[in-house]
């Protein structure tokens, strides 16, 4: 995960992203949709202006394998996440039942604040 996108909302800070990296995992959540739902999120996203809405592979727990998509940003810098989104983030890792060790991750990225 990076950070690769200014966030003017949650007061600041930069906007979590998925970035490819040798050996890397970002843990999450899937959801089934319908298409309303998915154009929903393409303007929330503000595809394809600011991210690109890409097919990826993801590997469950349970060791399925599914194609879902997911939103890629058209990087524009580095930043750190602010302290309250970062929270946030941990939160919702907690709440969907990610490994402790992601968790940890999380944890250990630094704030702007």
């Amino acid at each position: 995960m990076a950070f690769t996108r200014p966030w003017a909302a949650w007061n600041g800070g930069g906007a979590a992203d998925i970035q490819p990296s040798p050996g890397g995992i970002v843990e999450g959540v899937v959801w089934e949709i319908a298409g309303a739902h998915r154009d929903a999120l393409d303007g929330y996203e503000k595809h394809p202006t600011a991210y690109t809405r890409r097919d990826v592979v993801v590997e469950t727990f349970e060791g399925k394998t599914l194609t879902a998509f997911a939103y890629f940003a058209k990087p524009i810098g580095s930043y750190r996440p602010g302290r309250r989104y970062l929270q946030s983030l941990i939160e919702g890792a907690r709440a969907h039942g990610l490994s402790p060790a992601y968790i940890a991750s999380l944890e250990a990225i630094p704030t702007e604040d």
